[in-house]
């Protein structure tokens, strides 16, 4: 079964409100995302730190910047 992506207005919607620190649900079937973390990798002087964002249910996904730390 063929599924759809995400559109662009959609992952940003997802991953503005990722980087807001509010629960991130799929537009699709309403599901919470769940969230596994994008390995930073070794000997790289800076690396965004990102995390895959998925439906559990319908399978769609984004990677997105995570929320900065407070100073």
């Amino acid at each position: 079964m063929e599924r759809d992506d995400f559109s662009r207005e959609q992952k940003e919607r997802l991953a503005a409100a990722w980087r807001a620190r509010r629960a991130v649900v799929c537009p699709h079937c309403e599901t919470r995302l769940v969230r596994d973390r994008v390995p930073t990798p070794e000997g790289v002087a800076y690396v965004r730190r990102r995390s895959w964002l998925r439906c559990p249910d319908c399978g769609r996904s984004l990677v997105a910047d995570d929320p900065r730390e407070a100073p």
